[in-house]
């Protein structure tokens, strides 16, 4: 990845919903059997109306593929609505994956969340815990949804100096 990567909202780059609701719904279709990629694609329509706002999704791109994304909603599941508001679907594409773009998606939604005076902000993993940890998240709670084991994580946002924004 070079200079070419672009950072932007969803909401400015509409051409984007249907093939990162493909992506979206291939990475985690296995995950929820209620969900399929006409959903995908509708929640991803919501998220391309809405800047800085809740629901969101920030993407990466460079020139006409796409790389990644991150996106900011309400809940995450119907079943764990006690917490609220959730990062959602952090998404990379495989051959970009380990070059640090998952980590600045994160930190940028963080830094959103901070925006929106959001004082605690939540996400659920399978497997990815010590990545979130390295970046601030504590551990909630464990739990289950749809029959799989997860861990409740969350953060209290904070603005991140450019530095830290910045995608190396």
């Amino acid at each position: 990845m070079d200079s070419s990567l672009s950072i932007g909202y969803l909401a400015d780059h509409p051409e984007w919903v249907e093939e990162l609701a493909n992506q979206h719904w291939e990475e985690w279709r296995d995950l929820v059997s209620t969900w399929g990629r006409p959903q995908a694609s509708e929640e991803l329509w919501e998220h391309a109306k809405h800047r800085q706002g809740i629901p969101t999704t920030i993407i990466a791109f460079d020139k006409d593929l796409l790389l990644g994304s991150v996106g900011l909603e309400v809940y995450d599941y119907q079943e764990i609505q006690q917490y609220s508001p959730w990062l959602t679907s952090l998404w990379v594409m495989p051959f970009a994956r380990h070059r640090g773009l998952g980590t600045y998606l994160v930190r940028r939604m963080v830094h959103e969340a901070a925006c929106l005076k959001i004082p605690r902000l939540h996400l659920l993993t399978l497997d990815h815990t010590t990545f979130y940890e390295k970046l601030g998240w504590t551990l909630l709670e464990l739990g289950s949804v749809d029959d799989h084991e997860i861990s409740i994580m969350s953060i209290t946002p904070r603005h991140l100096a450019e530095e830290e924004l910045r995608f190396h």
